[in-house]
């Protein structure tokens, strides 16, 4: 017999050697579960941190003043939300009305920069979705700054679903089922529904 087989046949004979075998199994095991855990962790953490940085860094900033200068302009009753909501669903309203682009501001205009919130947002809702980041900590650090936009964007999203229903639509976009997914994580309420 060669040197493993004799190993082996020594090994299983004794049960000190089974015993060590299977300890050694599940240490290996217990090892690889708690680095697979702890890698994951520091990915979530990296993640949450990217979300939150990319929410306000000043790039961003100039996005998030349009969405607030839009909730004034439909508080003051300057625009109506409706106009807004027209623009951001497929085809959009039968009645051939346009939608409201807005003011151009940095090369853009209001609707682009919405767009460009949108796409935020539906970032934000995936890693939600996918586990990327912790809901609590999520909360505790964008709640504040989100509290802003967020029943600006309730509403909006709201306003494309009545639109939709109207019309007969039934293909909601993904972005209005990401927005009411925040809204569910942060807890942010529709204040601005009783000023429209």
């Amino acid at each position: 017999m060669g040197g493993l087989e004799d190993a082996a046949s020594i090994l299983f004979s004794h049960p000190t050697g089974i015993s060590a075998l299977v300890a050694a199994l599940i240490g290996a095991m217990t090892s690889s579960i708690i680095a697979i855990l702890h890698q994951r962790a520091v990915l979530r953490r990296v993640t949450m941190q990217e979300i939150i940085d990319d929410f306000l860094r000043p790039e961003f900033l100039v996005h998030r003043a349009v969405v607030s200068s839009l909730s004034r302009k439909v508080r003051r009753r300057d625009v109506e939300i409706s106009e807004i909501a027209r623009g951001y669903w497929y085809p959009g309203p039968k009645d051939g009305k346009r939608s409201y682009q807005g003011d151009k501001i940095d090369s853009l205009n209001e609707h682009q920069h919405l767009e460009i919130f949108i796409g935020y947002i539906s970032r934000l809702a995936h890693r939600i979705r996918t586990e990327k980041v912790d809901r609590l900590q999520l909360r505790q650090r964008l709640r504040s700054a989100y509290r802003y936009h967020g029943p600006f964007m309730n509403s909006l999203a709201k306003e494309v679903r009545r639109q939709m229903m109207l019309d007969g639509e039934t293909e909601i976009p993904s972005w209005v089922c990401d927005v009411e997914q925040v809204r569910g994580v942060l807890g942010v309420e529709d204040f601005i529904e009783a000023h429209i």
